[in-house]
């Protein structure tokens, strides 16, 4: 039993790493970009817009991370809650920082009167953690955005776009 317990963490912590994770400055685009086709493929009734704009090439494993896991919860909620037909997805390189839209045309929610549930609040620790900014716009009946934008936290001895 500990053995089997053992494999299955295992096979978990090498899923969250991603092997794609290895050399994710040169091919960030390409990996944000199959997430939201893998996820496109699933759900066919939503269009979804993304557009990507770097470069990332400079910006450290940990911030690019951050970003993929954002919009993948932000896919997961949408799924899960908006009832949307649209979804627009931007990741873009602004000097020293990166940026990340996305937002629906679902349910939205009254702000001022919902809770938080988990995914949002794991998002917001996620950027808090990076020294970002996290900002949700949404009310009722007229879709749901997330804004972030996080510093580029260069790593020492990379050159600086």
């Amino acid at each position: 039993i500990t053995s089997h317990i053992f494999d299955m963490v295992h096979k978990q912590i090498s899923n969250l790493r991603m092997k794609e994770f290895d050399n994710v400055q040169n091919n960030f685009a390409e990996i944000i970009l199959s997430k939201v086709n893998e996820w496109q493929n699933e759900n066919p009734d939503i269009v979804t817009d993304i557009a990507i704009n770097g470069p990332f090439s400079d910006i450290d494993t940990n911030t690019l991370f951050t970003i993929y896991r954002l919009v993948q919860e932000s896919l997961t909620n949408i799924q899960r809650h908006s009832n949307a037909n649209n979804v627009t997805i931007t990741v873009e390189r602004i000097e020293k920082f990166i940026a990340l839209i996305v937002s629906d045309d679902g349910y939205g929610c009254d702000l001022d009167n919902s809770t938080e549930g988990f995914g949002l609040l794991g998002m917001k620790e996620r950027v808090i953690e990076c020294k970002g900014l996290f900002k949700t716009v949404s009310s009722q009946g007229n879709g749901f955005a997330i804004y972030v934008l996080l510093p580029c936290n260069i790593p020492t001895g990379a050159k600086e776009k």
